[in-house]
């Protein structure tokens, strides 16, 4: 789905609601995904991503792993999860995790 996506957290740190709006949305397609499964093939982990609409899937941001829905209304959607940001790009770099919020506005 394309929509417009705010973030609420820097770094692991929550913005107040005037650097949210002033960081302003990214634009992209929202992907919600399931990427572990148990032995019966449920789905047990997702991930959410904000791909890029014209650039063949490259991330718009961080992707976000153990992502789960919040609230779901006509305000939006707000899904919550861990960002994953590496420290370089290297196979065998280290990752960062931080607690991440996002509000995804149907564009």
């Amino acid at each position: 789905m394309k929509c417009n996506v705010y973030r609420f957290y820097v770094g692991g740190k929550k913005q107040d609601d005037d650097d949210v709006k002033r960081a302003g949305a990214r634009l992209g397609l929202v992907v919600f995904e399931p990427y572990r499964r148990d032995q019966t093939g449920a789905p047990v982990r997702f991930r959410a991503m904000l791909v890029s609409a014209d650039q063949a899937g490259q991330n718009v941001l961080p992707p976000l792993d153990h992502a789960f829905i919040t609230r779901l209304d006509s305000r939006g959607i707000l899904i919550r999860g861990q960002e994953i940001i590496a420290r370089s790009p290297s196979i065998k770099s280290r990752l960062e995790y931080y607690d991440q919020l996002w509000l995804c506005k149907p564009a």
